[in-house]
């Protein structure tokens, strides 16, 4: 509300609706990215802000004129701000001032004073808490990500140990106790190998385009990474021999495993040729085959023995409906285990010993026993569950909002949730 409360206004899909709060008409609408509104019912005029994803930001202004008629939008100044998992996301006016909030929790103050000059919003509150950005198990406890260092840490002692720094990854993969990979998704920066004892790095490679995913698997004594580049480039490195190999090419690729049989599958879009969601690549030769899988894209596969785990999204007449299932790559058998009556594309499927995890639905965390068939969801408290991993004795997911949960292999019950604060140290809430 605004102008004596003669105004109301409200988005929906991008667009700004002005109304007239007594007749219920709408006044005008506008177009605008990622709009907030910041007018009160103490304001005369329509202040709202838009986003442009980046870091730029707009405030921008409706002026109530005679007859309580509204000027067309106008650009009073603009500002660099923050992005991302920081961006604002909410805000408010009062009088000459603004308080504006971020996604990550911090608070920043600016004013509405036309300048023809970019400025910064200034921020007024101390950042308490760290993101965690990933997280692996090494056997014994588990490794967390910051955007600054890897730390090392477990439920019992609760006590976390900085083993390394880190310079822009937000991924991490356990190679064992002493050495880890570290990645940056949606970058071109290189994928290095670090020793946590000695502290050494090595580049294994640079991604040509940027990085959309590198998975690490162990076949016999030999090692290899497969990565994805730009949902359009799966290739190969060889620990041995130092060389990255692209073996499949095209669009809409979403996920890569590599098989004990040598081969790899590649989860893609049925949109792009060949037009299935799953196929088979011989790396040493380049031969693709087809697997008879339905469905308009597959993602998020997990992998052992000869099964391969992972997501499937079925769209017909009836409506969208997301399946995960189970393909024996001996029998080419495709068995779907869970459905979710709906279209769900950030899902995860996670396997340790004889349970496949995975957040279908994106409220909750599901535990699948594969031998009893048995099922069960864990207890959640934090923000959407974004990633899992398991030890022997305890599972910890990760939250979209960078805290962890704790919980049993065998339970259901939540145990802790925690986020680390800005002095290292775990904050159960």
């Amino acid at each position: 509300m605004f102008n004596n409360n003669i105004f109301l206004a409200g988005i929906k899909d991008n667009t700004i609706y002005v109304l007239n709060a007594f007749k219920g008409t709408t006044i005008t609408s506008i177009s605008a990215q990622n709009p907030i509104i910041l007018s009160s019912d103490k304001d005369r005029n329509f202040y709202y802000l838009e986003y442009d994803g980046r870091n730029n930001y707009e405030l921008k202004m409706l002026e109530v004129q005679e007859d309580n008629k509204l000027s067309n939008p106008r650009l009073v100044k603009t500002f660099r701000g923050p992005r991302g998992d920081a961006a604002i996301c909410v805000g408010t006016k009062n009088l000459a001032d603004l308080y504006l909030g971020g996604r990550n929790g911090s608070v920043y103050k600016a004013d509405i004073e036309p300048t023809s000059t970019t400025q910064n919003f200034n921020q007024i509150t101390e950042n308490k808490y760290k993101k965690i950005y990933d997280i692996t198990e090494t056997g014994k406890d588990f490794f967390f990500l910051t955007d600054e260092k890897l730390y090392r840490s477990d439920y019992a002692t609760g006590i976390p140990e900085t083993v390394c720094t880190t310079q822009g990854h937000n991924q991490v993969i356990s190679l064992n106790e002493s050495n880890v990979i570290l990645w940056a998704k949606s970058s071109r920066s290189p994928v290095i190998i670090k020793n946590l004892e000695s502290q050494a790095e090595e580049v294994l490679f640079t991604p040509k385009s940027s990085l959309q995913n590198v998975r690490y698997f162990k076949k016999g004594e030999k090692d290899y990474i497969v990565e994805i580049e730009s949902n359009s480039e799966v290739s190969i490195f060889d620990f041995e021999t130092k060389t990255l190999k692209e073996v499949y090419s095209g669009t809409g690729i979403q996920d890569a495993v590599l098989a004990n049989n040598g081969n790899l599958y590649v989860a893609k879009s049925a949109a792009s040729n060949p037009q299935v969601p799953l196929l088979c690549v011989n790396p040493e030769t380049l031969e693709t085959v087809p697997l008879g899988v339905k469905g308009n894209v597959a993602y998020a596969l997990s992998i052992k023995d000869n099964m391969i785990y992972g997501i499937n999204l079925v769209s017909d007449e009836s409506g969208k409906t997301t399946y995960v299932f189970s393909f024996d790559i001996e029998t080419k058998m495709l068995t779907n285990i869970l459905r979710f009556s709906n279209e769900d594309s950030d899902v995860f499927t996670y396997l340790k010993g004889g349970n496949l995890f995975t957040n279908i639905g994106k409220n909750k965390v599901y535990c699948y026993n594969l031998s009893s068939k048995k099922r069960f969801a864990y207890n959640r408290s934090a923000s959407i569950p974004v990633d899992i991993c398991q030890n022997k004795n305890q599972v910890v997911i990760l939250n979209s909002n960078g805290s962890i949960s704790w919980c049993s292999p065998t339970s259901q019950t939540l145990q802790a949730d925690w986020y680390l604060n800005s002095d290292e140290q775990w904050f159960e809430f």
